[in-house]
């Protein structure tokens, strides 16, 4: 051994996991780590404004925007009253997306045509109101129209309504959501 180098210093099985346990406790006692924000928090996805979810253990996104209510209603036309509101635009939402429409013919005999009509001011008779859908359907028959993709009615204001306008007995059911 070479008396000008001091011998290196080793540590014992004993210091190692008496170090070990130090650092170990050390983390413990001290506050530190990933903490909530207070409040929880809502991933929403840039491109579409989905919401992710966490269903069943696994993420998925909504196929609503985020902060969207979801929405469906039921109207029927008889010859009394030929035309009935189907959405009423609540304050403050101006936006309604029409998933899918269905209509039931009534009659016995007779084929009826249905109309969905937007109204800018929803008291009749509106001057500026505008044929959205139009069908015409046979005696006793339901059908069932989906949309791949939401009908979108996109307004600046929530003064407005969807009217369903038929001159005899039909059923309307609309479902979609708004915001």
């Amino acid at each position: 051994m070479d008396p000008l180098k001091a011998p290196r210093a080793r540590f014992t099985p004993w210091q190692v996991t008496g170090f070990i346990l130090a650092c170990s406790l050390l983390l413990l006692a001290l506050p530190f780590g990933v903490n909530a924000a207070g409040q929880l928090v809502t991933l929403v996805d840039s491109k579409t404004s989905n919401q992710a979810r966490v269903t069943n253990g696994q993420l998925v996104t909504s196929s609503i925007p985020a902060g969207a209510t979801r929405w469906w209603n039921r109207v029927t036309v008889d010859a009394q009253n030929t035309s009935a509101v189907i959405f009423d635009a609540p304050a403050g939402k101006n936006h309604l997306h029409i998933s899918s429409i269905t209509i039931t013919n009534n009659l016995l005999q007779n084929y009826v045509e249905a109309i969905v009509q937007f109204e800018p001011s929803c008291s009749p008779p509106d001057p500026g109101k505008v044929t959205i859908f139009d069908h015409v359907i046979a005696a006793q028959q339901t059908q069932h129209f989906d949309f791949p993709e939401p009908l979108p009615i996109d307004r600046t204001d929530s003064n407005w309504c969807l009217r369903v306008a038929a001159l005899t007995d039909l059923e309307v059911v609309m479902v979609g959501y708004y915001y």
